[in-house]
């Protein structure tokens, strides 16, 4: 999933995002009717992971992957392994969007150690406003 390439469609002006010309919301309605234990971000196809950075960019814009791209890059962190990359991501997003996204993120499926939620936690970050997960174009 390249959520650069997102960004580019909307620099370029056109009227409405590939989720929303792809007809990929019916997906998002079939995936969040599965009980939320059997839900698995990793096992959806890219139309799926697409919507879900999608969410995230329509709860905080452009200025939020502008900076999980720039303290990434200046973090350099050592992830190897898909735990310590989603670990690193799950953190940073939070991190970045002053919001404690651990909901978002069940419900996404990011089956993850629960050590990560308590690292959330931790932050001490208030829930979002609103629910992400219902945010459409």
């Amino acid at each position: 999933m390249n959520v650069y390439s997102l960004a580019s469609e909307r620099g370029f002006g056109l009227p409405v995002s590939r989720v929303t010309a792809n007809n990929s919301w019916p997906i998002l309605t079939t995936y969040f009717q599965k009980n939320i234990a059997d839900r698995n971000f990793n096992l959806g196809d890219n139309d799926l992971k697409m919507i879900m950075f999608h969410h995230l960019w329509l709860g905080f814009g452009d200025d939020f992957y502008i900076k999980l791209s720039k303290t990434t890059r200046e973090n350099r962190p050592a992830v190897s392994t898909d735990a310590e990359k989603m670990r690193y991501f799950m953190l940073s997003a939070c991190q970045i969007a002053q919001k404690d996204l651990s909901d978002f993120f069940r419900k996404w499926g990011f089956k993850v150690d629960e050590s990560v939620y308590t690292a959330i936690a931790d932050l001490n970050l208030p829930a979002p406003m609103q629910d992400l997960t219902t945010l459409r174009d």
